[in-house]
């Protein structure tokens, strides 16, 4: 049975990328504890940066989508100072 875009974005959003957050808190939390090699801590930050990028690119897939983009943005505390 094939899924549509929909049921693939929502394993994906919903069951795949709260692992990949917290994967990547576990790996910045261990670096700052530990002392990692240079090399390591280059592959964690790229990791992270990427992480970043990921979640840059849905919040602002998510703006796009919304029909009112200013109560997008406060009902997401984005306005907080």
């Amino acid at each position: 049975m094939k899924r549509t875009i929909n049921e693939r974005w929502e394993l994906w959003y919903n069951r795949i990328l709260p692992y990949i957050i917290i994967f990547d808190f576990i790996l910045i939390t261990v670096s700052l504890i530990l002392n990692v090699s240079e090399p390591t801590m280059a592959h964690i930050e790229h990791f992270d940066l990427l992480v970043c990028i990921i979640l840059l690119g849905e919040f602002f897939y998510f703006l796009y989508k919304a029909p009112s983009k200013k109560k997008f943005l406060l009902d997401r505390d984005i306005f907080c100072f």
